[in-house]
């Protein structure tokens, strides 16, 4: 594999998303730094967010929308631009993004693991036609395939036959890496933590009732969603269990994992979802806080059973916070933990994205 000196390098890589979400994508911010490449983030949801802005008349979003139309204008007037595409498998849409992307460079950028056409989140306009797009788009339109594991690679190498070295596997990462290990000094037990969206499907509920039950373990939430009231009611009522709200600032959250022995990501596999990686997974564990986690496709890659983590059933999730409740873990599953949190810097994880850079 040969790459371009830097002089050939592109000017720009945009990335074409559904919501624009660049933490998915701190890695390859990272190396387009170091290569002088400006990263742009773009949307093709503009139409629907046009429509919101005529009902909440807030100027940042139409400013927003407006340049997501320039964007397409622009693609069908020039060529040869980099765009990585993230958009969700057998989605309909991609049946005009491709008339803009034509002439383009595209990137396809997926963290989807079921690739035989037996499970996938959008079924509007569900059919043959569709199935045969998609086909057609990953074998001939794109110039590369970038799977956020690697179970999501294997997946679409034996359904579409696709080589191995047109797809490689770019797990999501973060900036910077807690210092030190946990600082949990304060209780004679395991203290726990919960960071994410307060929803059903994160096993929040459950989580909550356990500690409800078990009143001398610590359980800190962090986070926000439709649940928050409820996480504020348990809070109030049993001093063991803390919420301490939405935390934006990173090196605060990384203070509050180190507090911490264990993170718990109870995950539960709904219709269209299941975890399929976790952002605040391997945050924690670059804090040497010891997972225990579901055994959904992203966590059964990232931890390593009993070695830095652990992972179980969904079943038996709670049946294993209860064994090791009381047990404080070693300082070496601790160290484990960080050592493997520490491999998803996007210092680290950016030489996965350099494929985007040969042409």
């Amino acid at each position: 594999m040969h790459f371009k000196s830097k002089s050939n390098l592109p000017k720009k890589i945009y990335v074409l998303h559904k919501t624009g979400a660049p933490t998915h994508y701190l890695a390859l911010a990272y190396l387009c730094r170091e290569n002088n490449i400006e990263l742009v983030f773009r949307e093709f949801t503009f139409f629907s967010k046009i429509l919101k802005y005529c009902i909440t008349l807030k100027y940042n979003l139409l400013k927003r929308q407006l340049k997501n139309l320039f964007f397409f204008f622009d693609l069908s007037f020039s060529k040869n631009k980099y765009v990585v595409l993230g958009i969700a498998p057998y989605d309909y849409k991609l049946f005009f993004l491709r008339r803009f992307l034509r002439r383009h460079y595209v990137f396809y950028h997926t963290s989807w693991p079921v690739w035989d056409g037996s499970f996938y989140p959008k079924k509007k306009f569900d059919g043959k036609w569709l199935k045969n797009l998609w086909y057609n788009f990953l074998k001939n339109d794109v110039a590369h395939i970038f799977s956020v594991t690697q179970f999501a690679k294997s997946e679409l190498m034996v359904n579409y036959t696709i080589r191995k070295d047109k797809i490689s596997v770019v797990y999501h990462s973060y900036e910077t890496a807690g210092s030190g290990l946990r600082k949990n000094t304060t209780s004679a037990n395991p203290c726990f933590v919960y960071v994410g969206r307060l929803i059903e499907k994160k096993g929040l509920l459950e989580l909550l009732d356990f500690f409800k039950e078990n009143p001398n373990h610590f359980f800190t939430v962090v986070g926000d969603g439709h649940l928050k009231q409820k996480v504020e009611e348990y809070a109030y009522m049993h001093d063991n269990i803390k919420y301490m709200g939405y935390v934006n600032d990173k090196e605060k959250l990384m203070e509050i994992y180190k507090a911490n022995d264990y993170f718990l990501l109870n995950s539960k596999r709904v219709e269209k979802w299941e975890e399929l990686f976790g952002m605040v997974l391997i945050e924690a564990m670059s804090c040497g806080v010891v997972p225990i986690a579901t055994n959904h496709v992203g966590p059964k890659e990232i931890v390593d059973h009993a070695v830095n983590g652990y992972i179980t059933t969904e079943e038996g999730f709670v049946p294993f916070l209860e064994s090791i409740k009381n047990q404080i873990p070693s300082a070496e599953l601790a160290a484990s933990a960080k050592e493997k949190g520490k491999r998803f810097l996007a210092s680290e994880i950016k030489e996965n994205w350099r494929a985007i850079l040969v042409r």
